[in-house]
């Protein structure tokens, strides 16, 4: 018979930790969270993109629910300070993001030191996750995520040119697009 173990050994608290760190923030963000999900200015190639990201999400979702922490010392260092760094960085950044106005620049706090920050941190703490679940596939999907993800970072910076104009052509001089 099929069961879902919920002990601590199962990966199923990852899961929860990218739920609460990546959800909350757009839950109670307010007006400002209304920003992460606005998607008209994208095109109807990422938006398809965005939605398999979204796909690749979910994945990175379930897969640890039926997945054990690896026992591997080394791993668990590796996963877990990826865990931790990551964590931070995407609430540091969602912080940053949230509270600046709707109508300027974000370029406070953690996007001083990358232009996608948000996107940069949910990448580490999928990479931990992957790396304590010792899951291939969600390796090949951090691979594909990326590349997706990309493509709508670059179009992204398209729309900040057009509505930030010389602010964010300074912004972008001295700030790295990743890290």
């Amino acid at each position: 018979m099929f069961s879902i173990d919920f002990t601590l050994g199962n990966g199923w608290i990852l899961s929860l930790l990218l739920i609460i760190i990546s959800y909350t923030p757009m839950a109670l963000g307010g007006k400002a969270a209304k920003r992460l999900t606005n998607f008209s200015w994208m095109s109807k190639k990422n938006y398809v993109y965005s939605s398999l990201i979204l796909l690749i999400s979910i994945l990175f979702l379930i897969i640890p629910v039926f997945s054990s922490i690896t026992g591997n010392k080394v791993l668990l260092i590796i996963g877990v300070s990826l865990l931790v760094i990551g964590s931070i960085g995407t609430v540091v950044s969602f912080h940053n993001y949230l509270t600046t106005p709707l109508n300027e620049l974000i370029t406070k706090g953690m996007y001083q030191i990358s232009r996608n920050p948000i996107y940069i941190f949910v990448f580490i703490v999928t990479t931990g996750m992957a790396v304590l679940c010792t899951s291939y596939v969600m390796a090949i999907g951090l691979i594909l995520y990326f590349l997706l993800q990309h493509s709508i970072i670059i179009e992204e910076e398209w729309f900040c040119k057009e509505n930030f104009d010389d602010k964010y052509e300074k912004y972008k001089k001295r700030t790295r697009r990743y890290l």
